[in-house]
């Protein structure tokens, strides 16, 4: 009798959290509302600048900072330099792939050429004075990938990061102190701006607690912590908007109650709509794809519709089909060349245990 190989188990698979990708997803809807080019008919709805700035700046500005917390909080577990740079690596190929592939048809039309520096968005840091290099402000050629760029950055800064973690709530206080009642709106032209700076920080200071209590705190807590910082976000605009005479300022207390929002938003969907989430949250690794291609997209579609649908309300449902379109790419390049996903969808492919 011949013996037969012993089975050998096969690799533990990393753990999603559906009610986290719910959140993605909706945090990717929010950052494609952004980018629509919406020419919308004048009505007071629209035309309220103070409604909408009072919105936008204390509930949708949180699309970004969710991502950043996430990025903070997922890498600084059990951080190692090797860690560090294996993430940097993991976003900064795929990043660079895209960027590349939409930069060489403006070299082709506009007979220019770019540095590499241009192509990636390095330019100030921290401030638009502060500059790194002559260029001054700046941003990646694909524009809605700069928080890409800047959690690369701070992913290989992690480890020494990691080593004032102690340090990193009272830093984060007085941070909030300094920056709290007016943040400026340069997060696209500099790298590293104090907001993003500030949500990636207060991700690491999550990273010792469990994801089973944040989401136990969504799920049975979240209303009397959302209106504490609620109102607080809501005073603190109020009252800069009363001394400044600017409007509604953007402030990262606003910025976390969107944040938190979105968390919320993505808890509900699991536990309300079930089979929706069972759905939805699988698409949760295309939103890497979503953050590059839906302004290509953008100006695809719109090169086909007519006037009627341009400059009418029905532009707000852009977003829909172009999430459709790029999560049909990603399931189609998932399912028949998976060789791509490390390269063109920052999806690591799951290790085959040895002998398989």
């Amino acid at each position: 009798m011949t013996e037969q190989a012993p089975e050998v188990p096969a690799l533990p698979v990393k753990k999603r959290y559906e009610w986290i990708d719910n959140a993605r997803i909706v945090a990717a809807f929010l950052i494609m509302y952004v980018h629509v080019p919406v020419h919308l008919p004048a009505d007071a709805l629209v035309n309220n600048g103070m409604v909408y700035q009072l919105v936008h700046h204390t509930t949708l500005c949180g699309r970004v900072p969710f991502f950043l917390i996430l990025a903070g909080y997922f890498l600084a577990r059990n951080i190692t330099w090797s860690k560090a740079w294996d993430r940097f690596l993991w976003l900064f190929i795929p990043f660079a792939i895209w960027n590349l592939v939409f930069v060489y048809p403006r070299m082709v039309v506009e007979h220019t050429t770019y540095s590499f520096l241009d192509i990636m968005g390095v330019g100030s840091i921290f401030s638009d004075t502060w500059q790194f290099t002559d260029r001054g402000n700046c941003a990646p050629i694909l524009g809605p990938s700069w928080f890409l760029r800047d959690i690369m950055v701070l992913s290989l800064l992690t480890p020494l990061i990691i080593k004032i973690k102690r340090y990193l709530p009272a830093l984060l206080v007085a941070w909030a102190v300094i920056f709290c009642a007016r943040v400026e709106n340069y997060t696209q032209i500099v790298m590293l701006s104090p907001s993003t700076i500030f949500f990636y920080l207060f991700g690491v200071c999550l990273c010792e607690y469990r994801i089973s209590d944040a989401y136990r705190i969504l799920n049975g807590r979240f209303l009397p912590v959302f209106v504490i910082v609620g109102v607080t976000a809501l005073v603190f605009c109020i009252s800069s908007s009363v001394f400044h005479g600017m409007g509604v300022p953007r402030t990262l207390l606003g910025m976390l109650v969107g944040a938190l929002m979105i968390a919320y938003t993505g808890v509900i969907i699991e536990k309300c709509w079930p089979k929706l989430s069972k759905r939805l949250a699988p698409l949760g690794p295309a939103c890497f794809l979503v953050f590059m291609l839906h302004k290509p997209c953008f100006r695809v579609m719109c090169h086909f519709l007519p006037d009627s649908i341009l400059y009418s309300h029905w532009m707000l449902l852009l977003p829909i089909p172009a999430f459709v379109v790029i999560c049909a790419f990603f399931l189609l390049m998932k399912r028949y060349t998976p060789c791509l996903m490390p390269y063109l969808g920052h999806m690591k492919l799951p290790k085959k245990a040895k002998g398989q």
